[in-house]
């Protein structure tokens, strides 16, 4: 811990020594929003209306977190390889997004995650394939190419998502995947929960099935399993169960800014519920945006399934998976 404040105390005094040089070569910005760090937002912003009358939430957005790392406070760490690649898959350091700073895990759950944090790129097609137990299958769904690495997660992965809005229902998509997307089917008031319950065609075993509302400007989805197994939340091996609730908030807060909130409650995991919050920036630099298919699925033939050539090459006959 000292030793990460140390790099902190280090990171604060050269921050402070530029903006004295930056402030001795120009006055016309204000000290304290340079000591901040920020950009001033508009007060009570108010996004335009769609034509039903609702914010404009449209369009593409992405994360700038290193939360898809650890979402945590953390340190730097070497990353996996390291005697293959040197610094380029080396984890960078990061505030955190988690509200309090950490994840209420019980005693179980967190050896779990520490668990899967150690076997996170190890992969046994041959216990896979009928698992009957979470412990079988330990490594991570965004190793995998599992459709938008999963839920919450998808949206502070380093790739961008979109957001549609129609009148009744709200389409978000992710890059990551090739075609990953939700469905969000609105209600007017009434009980998310129960509203869930009755879109059974919306199953999807990936990221979970969702009802919104708009509560006065922000966007409130509510999603619940059951989900395919557990849910990594980052690399670090952050996870909820596969009946977990989520409740995310989507809030303009400038034409170029989201405030994203989720709130997962999961008592099979922890204590009790706990939020995550970001920001996330409109993708305004390319005027010809579109979600370019990563269709990963190709990459990752070897990482799960290269065990299952090797054993047909040992035993070509009467070969079968157990």
């Amino acid at each position: 811990m000292m030793r990460h404040l140390l790099k902190r105390s280090i990171a604060a005094l050269g921050t402070a020594v530029a903006i004295a040089m930056l402030w001795s070569v120009t006055s016309s910005q204000p000290l304290a929003q340079s000591v901040a760090g920020q950009v001033q937002l508009p007060a009570n912003y108010k996004a335009p209306p769609t034509p039903d009358g609702q914010p404009d939430l449209n369009g593409f957005w992405q994360s700038v977190s290193p939360a898809n790392w650890n979402i945590e406070e953390h340190d730097t760490r070497s990353g996996p390889y390291e005697n293959l690649v040197g610094a380029y898959l080396s984890e960078p350091p990061g505030f955190g997004i988690v509200e309090g700073g950490t994840i209420p895990y019980k005693p179980e759950a967190l050896k779990r995650r520490d668990e899967y944090f150690k076997n996170r790129l190890v992969h046994d097609p041959l216990k896979a394939g009928n698992a009957i137990s979470e412990e079988e299958v330990l490594s991570d769904p965004e190793a995998k190419c599992f459709q938008g690495g999963g839920l919450v997660r998808a949206t502070y992965m380093p790739y961008p998502l979109q957001i549609l809005q129609g009148r009744d229902k709200i389409l978000i998509a992710y890059q990551f995947g090739g075609s990953a997307f939700r469905v969000v089917h609105m209600v007017k008031g009434g009980d998310l929960d129960k509203a869930i319950e009755d879109f059974t065609l919306d199953n999807d075993r990936w990221l979970g099935r969702s009802a919104g509302r708009w509560d006065g400007d922000t966007l409130v989805v509510a999603t619940k399993g059951p989900y395919y197994r557990s849910v990594w939340l980052d690399r670090a091996g952050n996870f909820m169960s596969p009946n977990a609730k989520v409740e995310e908030r989507y809030t303009a807060i400038s034409p170029y800014h989201l405030r994203y909130e989720a709130t997962i409650t999961d008592p099979d995991t922890f204590t009790r519920p706990w939020k995550i919050r970001l920001p996330l920036y409109k993708i305004i630099e390319q005027p010809n945006m579109q979600l370019l298919e990563f269709q990963c699925i190709p990459h990752v033939e070897e990482f799960m399934y290269g065990k299952l050539k090797n054993e047909r090459k040992r035993y070509p006959e009467g070969f079968e998976v157990r």
